[in-house]
């Protein structure tokens, strides 16, 4: 199974940008493949979550669309030191689709939760 990285419609990424900006981030698109947005939290450390539009390839079920979302720890120029969560959504149905929008919001909220819970990080202080 191999994993390709599709580039963002315009539609597709104000749908995935909507609930940031409804929690007062600013999201902002990378390279017209990736929406990224940093999540502060009490002791210094930022975290980003990171979301691409992605094309998973069976040998047996064909190609599957998909939204991938990791929150990672990003060094000098981008680059992923670690992976701390990473989870798949199915494409939204639609530009309007605000159960997607409602998913993607308390999946973040629940990341930033739990790393809040499980390590030396703080509360997340853009997640108030």
């Amino acid at each position: 199974m191999s994993l390709q990285v599709l580039p963002l419609t315009q539609e597709l990424a104000e749908l995935i940008a909507l609930p940031f900006r409804l929690l007062k981030l600013e999201p902002y698109i990378k390279d017209d493949c990736m929406i990224q947005c940093p999540l502060r939290f009490e002791h210094g450390t930022t975290v980003h979550v990171v979301i691409m539009h992605t094309a998973r390839k069976g040998f047996l079920r064909g190609t599957k669309e998909g939204i991938s979302v990791a929150i990672a720890v990003l060094g000098g120029n981008d680059a992923v030191q670690s992976v701390l969560h990473r989870t798949e959504f199915p494409m939204p149905n639609g530009n309007h689709d605000m159960t997607f929008c409602m998913k993607l919001s308390a999946a973040v909220r629940a990341v930033a939760w739990r790393l809040y819970q499980t390590s030396n990080m703080g509360r997340c202080i853009d997640l108030h």
